[in-house]
């Protein structure tokens, strides 16, 4: 790189925080004040009751692994930093306390421990590294090991 100062930037804006001196990234909710449904990332209306009063929450650190599947072939290009290409990874639906079901890889296990309903926590974490030097973060969860 040259006379650029290298970035840290979130793989997408809206879903997550990224990690800081006082918070190690956290996922962002949207909740409607009208209803009470609660959405993954920023949203500025309900798509439950078509409200536009929303407000944005944090959603838990932690939640349950409700379904999952095993990859064995080449991540696709939003998950390309997951491993090395065919290298066998997870992903799935992790259900938060407050009902919403996000997908997502999942790191630092054994994949063939993984079963439903397990207990998960949120990580994010340096996901690559772009074209331009700048790092890209992204969420993942893991299993609770504590």
């Amino acid at each position: 790189m040259t006379n650029k100062e290298k970035k840290s930037m979130a793989v997408k804006e809206g879903l997550f925080t990224l990690p800081s001196a006082e918070d190690r990234g956290h996922l962002i909710g949207s909740k409607c004040r009208s209803c009470g449904e609660v959405f993954f990332g920023r949203t500025s209306f309900c798509s439950y009751c078509q409200g536009v009063d929303m407000e944005q929450i944090r959603l838990s650190d932690r939640g349950k692994l409700y379904n999952y599947t095993v990859l064995r072939y080449k991540p696709p290009a939003p998950w390309k930093g997951v491993a090395d290409p065919y290298q066998a990874f997870a992903a799935g639906f992790i259900e938060l306390p407050e009902g919403v079901r996000i997908l997502s890889i999942i790191t630092d296990c054994d994949i063939e421990k993984l079963t439903s309903h397990m207990d998960m926590e949120v990580v994010v974490r340096k996901y690559y590294e772009d074209e331009a030097g700048n790092d890209v973060y992204t969420y993942m969860f893991r299993p609770v090991t504590k």
